[in-house]
């Protein structure tokens, strides 16, 4: 059977015909005067961010050794080992624990409490977005980390991209300073926990780096929400035009990771954005991710208020599902009324 054609990255929109592909993009970039004077940085912020959470994709690609740690036998023994006393000790019997052998639902326990082993505080886990199309860059909805886990990788594509911001930033500032004054200074409203009626700013300059917490998928709908909230204006041209901007010099300075089963990615959600490319699968062994939104009260940096009132409002209560794929998830959503979708009130 002939797989699927994907679309070239370069040409997808999570919103075509609104937010803008990277041909569309260039041709507003290009309708500007050369001459033209977009002004400075955003007040208080400085020409240029550095630090270790300024990279670029080529950077990193050639020196792996830096993001990418390949465990020893006998670190997978250690770990392993770790992780059965762990559940032996929960409320799993030893029949479950000696079958954690094989990728499926034992291999997403077993790899997963890795991360119930460090952090203090877990948000919901979702399996959302149950499509093969592309992403746009955007932060997960809550956490300071993502983590992700290959559990099982069928067909073509779904290679995994990270940007830094402050590299994004960088450029911007260089280049189109008024998108990231508008990104800085302007405030986005939205219906959410943790988001006043007068809105939130994206992107915060805190400690000599760049935060942010923001996905355009909040002002146009996405998945479970398709529908714009109609109680807030829509973007304006120049807003799309700040998104298109953040997106495609996003793209330029990439990080492109080809995930292999067994694979755990761990994305800093409070300084780097992620996307994702198109795939194909099998449909009778369907890619499967399992994502996870991880915080640290004791490690965590001091974070910008909106983006903590954001993070308050969703690890308040203990997450009470973990759903190990779409079927669960979906059927579990449909007896609670719990929506991923920009982390909508739970009712």
């Amino acid at each position: 059977m002939a797989s699927a054609a994907i679309q070239p990255y370069e040409l997808y929109s999570d919103a075509p015909g609104f937010l803008l592909n990277k041909p569309e993009w260039e041709e507003a970039n290009a309708a500007h005067p050369e001459t033209f004077d977009f002004g400075k940085q955003p007040r208080g912020w400085p020409v240029k961010f550095t630090g270790p959470d300024v990279w670029t994709g080529d950077y990193l690609e050639k020196n792996s050794e830096l993001y990418i740690k390949v465990l020893s036998h006998g670190e997978i023994s250690e770990i392993d080992s770790a992780i059965k006393a762990s559940l032996l000790a929960s409320t799993l019997g030893s029949e479950t624990v000696d079958s954690i052998k094989e990728p499926g639902e034992e291999f997403a326990i077993s790899k997963s409490s890795i991360t119930h082993l460090d952090p203090s505080q877990r948000g919901k886990i979702y399996v959302s977005a149950q499509d093969t199309n592309a992403q746009m860059y955007h932060s997960d909805a809550g956490g300071d980390i993502v983590g992700l886990m290959a559990v099982s990788l069928t067909g073509t594509g779904g290679i995994s991209t990270v940007a830094s911001a402050g590299q994004v930033y960088n450029h911007l500032v260089q280049h189109r300073p008024d998108i990231a004054r508008l990104l800085a200074e302007r405030k986005f409203r939205w219906r959410a926990n943790g988001i006043p009626e007068d809105g939130v700013r994206l992107i915060h300059n805190q400690d000599n780096k760049v935060f942010l917490n923001f996905s355009t998928r909040t002002f146009i709908g996405y998945g479970e929400l398709p529908d714009r909230d109609r109680d807030y204006p829509p973007l304006t041209f120049e807003e799309r035009e700040a998104f298109g901007g953040w997106q495609w010099v996003a793209e330029q300075y990439s990080l492109k990771t080809q995930l292999e089963v067994g694979d755990i990615e761990w994305v800093n959600n409070l300084h780097h954005q992620h996307a994702r490319r198109g795939f194909t699968e099998d449909i009778s062994n369907p890619r499967h991710l399992l994502r996870v939104w991880l915080a640290d009260s004791e490690h965590s940096p001091r974070l910008p208020a909106d983006i903590k009132n954001k993070f308050d409002a969703m690890f308040e209560s203990d997450p009470d599902f973990y759903p190990l794929d779409e079927i669960e998830e979906d059927q579990k959503r449909r007896e609670t009324g719990v929506f991923t979708g920009s982390n909508a009130n739970d009712h």
